[in-house]
């Protein structure tokens, strides 16, 4: 069985397994970079945590010796790149599981209103567990 983890918003994160019976895996990091941290074009809530807990999975993966893929997409600020990637690889037949507090995101608005970014960590992390499991950190490095 195949295995995709990933999180979700701007900052993504993905482990990638060949096969349950495989210890090979990859961990794909996406756009964890300046434009998004305080200061940048696109700063997000509290992006810092979010890398935190991406720097640990990749401490774990280094000491692990297993591949490592760091992706920068390079769009116009507000690009969406976000939580497609989770519906698109469990449609493909991963096996994904988000790790939830390894991502950010920031403030929306719709008309006037303005949706706080922990509602829209909170929604998004709602509508894709139909297409994963969502874990902390601390779960997934526990495994």
């Amino acid at each position: 069985m195949k295995k995709l983890i990933l999180s979700i918003a701007v900052l993504i994160l993905t482990i990638l397994s060949v096969s349950a019976q495989t210890r090979h895996k990859a961990l794909l990091i996406i756009d964890i970079q300046d434009f998004y941290f305080p200061g940048g074009k696109s700063a997000l809530v509290e992006p810092e945590k979010a890398a935190a807990n991406a720097a640990l999975l990749l401490d774990n993966f280094r000491k692990e010796k297993l591949t490592v893929i760091h992706v920068r997409h390079i769009s116009e600020p507000g690009g969406k790149i976000v939580e497609a990637a989770t519906r698109a690889a469990s449609d493909y037949g991963f096996k994904c599981i988000l790790i939830h507090d390894a991502c950010a995101t920031k403030d929306l608005k719709f008309g006037e209103k303005t949706i706080k970014a922990e509602d829209v960590h909170y929604s998004t992390l709602s509508t894709l567990k139909n297409y994963a499991e969502v874990e902390s950190t601390n779960e997934y490095l526990k495994r």
